[in-house]
């Protein structure tokens, strides 16, 4: 970005019209929704390009397609424009949000889920929550929660996925468990360490493969939860495999042996989302996840 942030004048109507367009697919399309002509469009969205120092749009034959910087602009505009939605009604006593949401999710996601219904609960005081935290997927086709946080995207024809980031993980360790037993400078030395590893349902999902790809056939210590995983490494245990934001003051152990980050989805089941206040909890909770990554907190 070549501007300064704190000195761009971002009219919130040029936001807007981008986000019908990318909405729509092309100009004429947003124009015809809009009643306003396809110059003013192109003119404001051109508009829009100039004053954050990057172009937002592939401009096609066949209609426009956002590009990298484009869709990230259009999650933060759709979510910037849900809030401003919910907060209006919120104000209006009008479009009141009740009844249950149920949520599923690995136990190292239970803080974000938490300050995210924490923070809905606020505008919404009609709506409840019930938390499933498990370490195994529920089934959301028949019913066993309304919206799931995942790492891995199954092939289910009624779920409807949407990827709210990546999360990118590092080998670490504790500085404790460094003082006593030292660090690896192969990869090939890793599995003479004390390394942390996953007990069943978990010892085929996440990390576990790929620590057992670099040769890891014997843990020191196995764990069913993601909680459980984390509290071994931070305590000296042994090396772990933790997404970066979690890290802290963990040390970095063989920097350069990394694997693919990993996609973050909320999900839910396509007649679910339709209801008002859960369609309304997974933009939430979209725009929650993708502030936390975008700041490196811990989830």
């Amino acid at each position: 970005m070549s501007a300064n942030l704190d000195e761009l004048d971002v009219p919130w109507d040029d936001l807007r019209y981008f986000l019908l367009v990318t909405r729509a697919g092309s100009f004429l399309a947003a124009a015809e929704r809009l009643g306003v002509a396809t110059s003013t469009l192109s003119r404001r969205v051109a508009q829009l390009e100039r004053t954050l120092g990057y172009p937002l749009l592939e401009r096609r034959r066949d209609g426009v397609r956002p590009n990298e910087a484009g869709r990230a602009l259009a999650e933060t505009a759709e979510a910037l424009a849900d809030q401003l939605g919910q907060r209006l009604r919120a104000l209006s006593g009008r479009g009141a949000l009740s009844g249950v949401i149920r949520v599923s999710a690995g136990d190292g996601f239970t803080d974000l889920i938490a300050a995210a219904a924490h923070d809905f609960a606020l505008l919404h005081p009609d709506v409840s929550f019930e938390l499933r935290v498990e370490p195994e997927f529920v089934d959301l086709e028949k019913g066993a929660a309304d919206v799931a946080v995942r790492t891995v995207r199954r092939q289910e024809g009624t779920l409807v996925y949407r990827q709210v980031g990546t999360l990118a993980y590092r080998l670490c360790a504790a500085r404790d468990y460094q003082r006593r037993h030292g660090l690896p400078r192969a990869v090939a030395r890793l599995p003479e360490h004390r390394v942390v590893g996953f007990a069943p349902p978990l010892h085929r999902a996440g990390m576990a493969p790929w620590l057992r790809g670099l040769g890891v056939e014997r843990f020191f210590v196995r764990t069913n939860t993601f909680g459980g995983y984390l509290a071994a490494v931070r305590g000296g245990l042994g090396i772990g495999a933790l997404p970066e934001v979690l890290m802290g003051d963990l040390v970095p152990v063989l920097p350069r042996t990394r694997p693919e980050p990993q996609p973050l989805f909320v999900c839910a089941h396509r007649d679910r989302r339709k209801a008002p206040h859960v369609r309304a909890f997974i933009e939430a909770l979209a725009a929650r996840v993708q502030a936390e990554l975008t700041r490196g907190s811990a989830l």
